[in-house]
């Protein structure tokens, strides 16, 4: 790998490689398929490769998709789900002129030839709903008090990335209870100042949640923005339902495309919250 990467997302290139012993050139289909056995071949050493070579090894983000939302963490997710070692191969699939198929190319070239289709967002999701990402690091509740009230204020730990932890400011009890207000406060000034309006909501309902993320710029840096903010949301809805809370209103400041279902968490509602005086 190159001691300053940077390319755009972050992606762990290391040197090409091809497999010297059964190859000619190393750049038939046949070639690169023996190659990439290799690779995956724990008991082949690295002496067995020529470098430079046609195989690019990428080196896959510790966490997965919940760290780094690319395909590189999607195939080695895709690979541990199913019980075998965290390798896999990519390859695009390029249309009749010569460009790299679309989402909407790809599901039509999926039903053509009957193939199934997975996308990271699905993968996020399914980790959400399966596995435990975050843990609780205090037993003691700390008592906070705000212009707005007095909150309980919990900490979290991302058991994926160490550098990402969470803090939940609850008010009232919502354990158990339905249409939660909860808002998903991320780093920075601005998100900070929209805390404020979401307390003063969360106020007037007399219960809700606010979910603060520390460590989410480096999430949305290496990982395309949709992905990076499904992954942070799909953290704090696990946080949301360490409290047992049964559906979330949730509360937004901004407008996004980001699907909210699938998480493992019912969202009753959403309402954009007014941030101007």
């Amino acid at each position: 790998m190159v001691e300053n990467n940077t390319e755009a997302h972050k992606c762990k290139f290391a040197i090409t490689v091809d497999l010297k012993e059964g190859n000619s050139t190393g750049v038939s289909a046949a070639d690169r398929s023996r190659t990439i056995r290799a690779l995956a071949d724990a008991k082949i050493s690295p002496t067995a490769f020529n470098r430079p070579g046609h195989i690019f090894p990428l080196l896959a983000q510790e966490g997965g998709v919940m760290v780094r939302a690319g395909h590189t963490e999607a195939a080695t997710d895709l690979a541990r789900l199913a019980g075998v070692k965290p390798v896999g191969y990519l390859c695009e699939i390029m249309g009749d002129d010569g460009r790299m198929l679309r989402r909407p190319q790809l599901q039509e070239f999926s039903q053509t030839y009957n193939l199934p289709l997975v996308t990271i967002s699905d993968l996020i999701c399914y980790r959400v709903r399966t596995e435990t990402l975050v843990q609780r690091t205090q037993a003691n509740v700390t008592k906070i008090s705000t212009p707005f009230g007095e909150f309980s204020s919990m900490e979290y730990k991302s058991l994926v990335h160490e550098d990402q932890t969470y803090h939940a400011l609850v008010l009232g009890d919502v354990s158990g209870q339905k249409s939660v207000p909860v808002f998903l406060v991320e780093d920075g000034f601005e998100a900070a100042l929209q805390a404020q309006w979401a307390q003063r909501y969360v106020a007037k309902h007399g219960s809700g949640v606010l979910v603060y993320t520390h460590g989410s710029a480096q999430l949305l840096q290496i990982s395309g923005e949709l992905m990076a903010r499904q992954s942070i949301f799909g953290m704090a809805m696990q946080i949301v339902r360490d409290l047992k809370v049964k559906s979330v209103r949730l509360l937004t400041a901004t407008e996004s495309s980001l699907d909210t279902n699938g998480f493992g968490i019912e969202i009753a509602s959403s309402e954009h919250l007014a941030t101007s005086a």
